[in-house]
């Protein structure tokens, strides 16, 4: 229900189990998102229409991170295989399309890279898979909203207390982005959905009231 990500739950056996709606709603949120909605200032979400706490109110990906997309991907961050991010956002269109008009999505915001590293890489594959995006949307690409200031350990080695502090401060916003009410996020992979909800964070400071995300792949839930 937020982050898109399939979970593993026997659905009949829980709704036998639960006496009320709302404990059968809990099983349909995975593991890292709760931890999301116990990490997050209640105080920021006050005005929220929906009761989930989370900088994002919503994400959907293509792929489950495993089998042969994981090579795919791989060659589309580290080997420059760029072309890839057309293929991507050809599929998005085809099967998210329809939630992106109904979220009334106003920009596509690419999760930034630290500049030194996108530099000796060459690129950003989230950038270029939102630039393809627009081009089959005809929604604009806003790559200087919010910027990334230091470099950041890979998520997946660290505890959800060592995720909250590496990405402490990573993130800032470069100006008023006022004009936009309804922004999506954009990058290739979600896993935890840390770094995400940092960038949401900070668009969300900026006066954005409505933040959603899209990934190519999403991990697996535990």
């Amino acid at each position: 229900m937020h982050c898109g990500r399939p979970i593993r739950n026997d659905y009949d056996a829980v709704s036998k189990k639960a006496a009320y709606l709302d404990i059968y709603n809990s099983y349909e949120y995975c593991y890292d998102c709760k931890l999301i909605a116990n990490s997050v200032e209640k105080s920021q979400m006050k005005n929220r229409k929906n009761k989930f706490t989370s900088y994002i109110e919503q994400g959907k990906s293509l792929y489950l991170y495993r089998g042969d997309i994981k090579k795919t991907m791989y060659r589309f961050k580290y080997s420059n295989k760029r072309e890839y991010a057309k293929f991507f956002a050809q599929r998005v269109v085809r099967k998210h399309g329809d939630w992106i008009r109904e979220k009334q999505i106003q920009a596509i915001v690419p999760v930034p890279m630290y500049l030194p590293k996108e530099r000796k890489r060459g690129y950003n594959q989230a950038k270029s898979f939102a630039r393809e995006l627009s081009m089959l949307t005809g929604l604009p690409v806003e790559d200087s909203l919010v910027f990334r200031v230091r470099d950041t350990k890979a998520l997946k080695t660290l505890n959800p207390m060592e995720r909250k502090n590496n990405l402490k401060n990573a993130f800032q916003n470069k100006k008023s982005i006022v004009q936009y009410t309804h922004i999506l996020v954009v990058d290739d992979i979600y896993t935890t959905g840390s770094t995400a909800q940092a960038v949401a964070e900070e668009l969300i400071k900026q006066g954005v009231g409505h933040v959603y995300f899209l990934s190519i792949c999403i991990g697996e839930t535990m």
